[in-house]
């Protein structure tokens, strides 16, 4: 099972080297990400807001003893 949500968050920080950002979502939490390498990533995207889609992914496995 899969789910898919789709924010604009504000990029608060980039990390050059590791390719990542920190992003402020919307509730005003901060969480970083790391970018895809297709992505350009420079000091000037500090302050831009991205749209970005999130898919959290469940996997449940029964077996019988």
């Amino acid at each position: 099972m899969a789910d898919t949500v789709e924010v604009t968050a504000k990029v608060k920080s980039v990390d050059l080297k590791n390719h990542r950002a920190t992003l402020q979502l919307p509730d005003g939490r901060t969480k970083t990400f790391k970018v895809r390498p297709d992505v350009e990533l420079t000091k000037e995207t500090v302050g831009a807001e991205v749209v970005i889609r999130i898919t959290e992914a469940i996997a449940i496995s029964v077996s019988k003893p």
